[in-house]
């Protein structure tokens, strides 16, 4: 309960303060990939007795019907730190939004500490920047879009 309270003043003071990180706008857990797309989804409709879900590509807004063995959501990805914790990837776009601002990554001039500081070699690639950057990029343009909205 108390940890509940202290989370909400956080968010309050940076809405004040307009200080708002990725994880106060976008809940990565309702974002998805798809297998084959570098674009995120969200679910648009519940999964079928098939097992398929109809998914709406998150910038383009184009709909797909996909078996759900294909789709798996950004909550679930974790790094491996080498104290044995997990680093969410949340997490990892705050850091990454507290260190490079709102501007848009090119995963080229990253290195995997810039992404997780303390991350378990051998269990963390090269790829795995390129991904992560790709979704941190779409997330902050949409959030961005969402800001100029507003």
């Amino acid at each position: 309960m108390i940890k509940d309270i202290t989370a909400k003043a956080g968010l309050q003071w940076r809405k004040l303060t307009n200080t708002l990180r990725p994880s106060d706008a976008v809940n990565v857990h309702n974002l998805y990939k798809i297998k084959g797309c570098s674009d995120l989804h969200i679910q648009a409709s519940r999964v079928s007795r098939a097992k398929t879900v109809c998914m709406v590509n998150w910038l383009t807004g184009k709909k797909k019907t996909m078996r759900t063995e294909s789709v798996f959501s950004l909550g679930t990805f974790q790094i491996a730190k080498t104290d044995g914790t997990m680093e969410k990837l949340d997490a990892v776009f705050d850091r990454l939004f507290s260190v490079f601002g709102d501007r848009q990554l090119d995963h080229n001039a990253l290195t995997l500490t810039d992404l997780c500081p303390d991350y378990v070699e051998g269990q963390f690639k090269h790829y795995h920047v390129k991904q992560v950057v790709a979704w941190y990029n779409q997330v902050l343009a949409r959030v961005s879009d969402k800001k100029q909205a507003a």
